[in-house]
């Protein structure tokens, strides 16, 4: 089993310097490359991500399955429940 690894990446434009969609872009790219069977970001994959499914439905839509897991700056500006439903996971 192969799989990418990411955590921090800390998306938010209007606040931080980020890769951007490019970013995520070139991280799935790395994965499909590589062989990887999937990719999984380990938290802090965006602040609040009810404000950006543009940048969640480019990871959620990735050639290779694309899983979540959270992070306190997930959470700075949103519920838990905000986060699940951006996320798209049924349970914390």
């Amino acid at each position: 089993m192969k799989f990418l690894l990411f955590a921090d990446y800390h998306y938010y434009p209007s606040h931080f310097r980020t890769c951007g969609l490019e970013g995520i872009t070139q991280i799935i790219n790395r994965a499909v490359e590589n062989n990887a069977d999937f990719i999984i970001h380990v938290g802090d994959l965006c602040h609040t991500p009810d404000k950006f499914p543009e940048l969640i439905s480019l990871y959620e839509n990735a050639p290779i399955p694309a899983f979540h897991c959270t992070g306190n700056h997930e959470f700075e500006n949103s519920s838990l429940n905000d986060v699940l439903k951006a996320y798209h996971l049924e349970n914390s």
